[in-house]
């Protein structure tokens, strides 16, 4: 009965993750710019202020909240998706960037310090993260890049328990509805490059073996 009852229980708890996995509620920007998942229990609203070329969204409780601003440059429009994917390795921002940004914003009431850095490759989209900490708060951010765009994530929690897997994984969700079209092309090009340095690297495997061909034939005439 026991063996049973046990597996009846991991049933209902795997049952109750996976609704819970499932009810999560996915917002996507008009415009085109930003898209994420939330708990159903969080609204979403629009900030005020905001300009005419930028998205920026609010989306929690009274206990909890992230805010979402995807901001357009200009002078990446015409960069590809794969050159923003891998920029995000070759350039990424610093800790300067990262406090600029958080003084700029009202969720940070008392002065924002960064505590500590990371980069998260587990995705097909690469997000910078950072850990900052402002008064007594603990808050959690991320960063992405696309063409065109720069996409910052900023939660915390102003009471009760501490909610960093709630938060990490907004922080994951966290894209534009243009994501699978640019995931396509950026794929693409990276199997051309992958092709161009197998190509290359055989061409150098010939040369190099046509001249010790080349050499061992040289002294073969000498003898």
């Amino acid at each position: 009965m026991r063996v049973f009852a046990f597996a009846a229980l991991a049933m209902a708890v795997a049952t109750g993750a996976a609704l819970a996995q499932a009810q999560w509620t996915a917002w996507n920007d008009p415009a085109g710019r930003l898209s994420f998942q939330h708990p159903p229990a969080w609204p979403v609203d629009a900030q005020r202020g905001a300009a005419a070329d930028t998205t920026q969204m609010i989306s929690g409780t009274a206990n909890e909240e992230c805010q979402f601003f995807s901001l357009t440059r200009a002078e990446w429009a015409a960069h590809s998706a794969d050159t923003m994917r891998r920029s995000m390795e070759t350039t990424p921002i610093g800790n300067d960037a990262w406090q600029a940004t958080a003084a700029s914003i009202r969720l940070f009431r008392n002065q924002a310090v960064v505590q500590s850095t990371s980069a998260d490759t587990s995705g097909f989209w690469p997000i910078q993260r950072a850990v900052i900490q402002s008064g007594e708060h603990t808050v959690l951010g991320g960063y992405q890049r696309r063409p065109g765009l720069e996409i910052w994530t900023f939660c915390l929690s102003y009471s009760g328990p501490d909610r960093a897997d709630t938060f990490n994984r907004v922080i994951s969700s966290v894209g534009t509805p243009r994501d699978a079209e640019w995931r396509t092309q950026a794929e693409a090009a990276e199997a051309q490059r992958a092709a161009a340095a197998a190509q290359q690297a055989e061409q150098q495997a010939a040369a190099e073996a046509a001249a010790k061909e080349k050499g061992k034939r040289g002294r073969r005439n000498r003898d």
